[in-house]
């Protein structure tokens, strides 16, 4: 299946690409975009789990003899996991377009089976697409939900989500028709595109360091139903932002989104503090 990858214009500025410059050399680092590529064709939700770190590294053709180059990219940050559990580093906010792609497949095969033998057939066949279809119907408004076709939904399943920025695909696409186009033009005109945030994730989110990604957040939020636990984030946060050596190095380059925080359930990992650069929780407040 053919897909993209995207290279943000800050990577090779950034402090973990540094990191990987001095380990492997120019040589070593331009093995880095082959990874993403691969994995966009063939683990498109960036989820490595099964493969070896000599597995992968066959898969980008690294040279054998020079340094163990998967488990190098562990310990910078680009990828998060034990060896056999390897993740890429917040591969959806950062590749939306290929880590959509099997849902995207899986929305053209229901499209085609509805055209010739009904929507009912189509549910059937394409489950993954159904599930997905029916969970997030309550969510469009009135116009959209009066269609059932599939791509009057996928822009609100697979849209803005990953990012607080609509992001168009990287290949070329068709015009929306006109009818689509109205029903997004209402849809802004009376303000249901915007995401509705709840207060005490508000709350969380004022206390984050990392601001990126904030929808995505959010959905994490919903998801493990963390409004009555919000308080004791707000103080895990605090301390680490104030303590936590990961949290501390480079300007707080490697904090992580907050996605990924909360996803993850990185509260419930033990603060590596204590080191010489930490900040008691009084001194980060009044700085803050």
């Amino acid at each position: 299946m053919k897909t993209d990858i995207r290279i943000n214009t800050e990577l090779f500025a950034h402090p973990k690409y540094k990191r990987l410059l001095r380990r492997l050399s120019w040589c070593g680092c331009a093995h880095l975009p082959h990874l993403f590529a691969w994995a966009a064709a063939n683990r498109p939700d960036g989820d490595l789990s099964g493969l070896t770190d000599e597995d992968l590294e066959l898969a980008v053709n690294y040279p054998p003899g020079q340094g163990a180059f998967i488990a190098i990219l562990a310990e910078i940050g680009f990828l998060e996991g034990e060896e056999g559990a390897r993740q890429i580093h917040d591969w959806a906010e950062h590749q939306p377009w290929a880590s959509g792609s099997s849902l995207r497949a899986a929305r053209g095969k229901w499209n085609s089976i509805k055209r010739h033998h009904g929507e009912a057939e189509a549910d059937r066949q394409v489950p993954e697409w159904a599930a997905r279809r029916n969970a997030d119907s309550s969510k469009i408004d009135a116009a959209s939900n009066a269609n059932s076709n599939a791509d009057s939904l996928l822009p609100a399943m697979l849209g803005n989500g990953c990012s607080n920025a609509p992001y168009p695909s990287p290949s070329p696409s068709p015009s929306p028709s006109p009818k689509a186009r109205a029903i997004a033009q209402q849809a802004a005109r009376s303000g249901r595109s915007r995401v509705a945030y709840t207060e005490t994730f508000e709350r969380f989110w004022a206390a984050y360091p990392n601001r990126k990604g904030k929808a995505v957040a959010f959905k994490a939020w919903v998801k493990l139903q963390l409004d009555s636990e919000v308080e004791a984030l707000i103080t895990d946060v605090t301390a680490r932002h104030a303590r936590d050596r990961d949290w501390l190095r480079d300007g707080g380059a490697y904090i992580p989104h907050g996605s990924t925080y909360l996803a993850q359930r990185r509260w419930e990992d033990e603060i590596t503090s204590d080191g010489p650069g930490s900040r008691s929780v009084e001194a980060w407040e009044i700085a803050e």
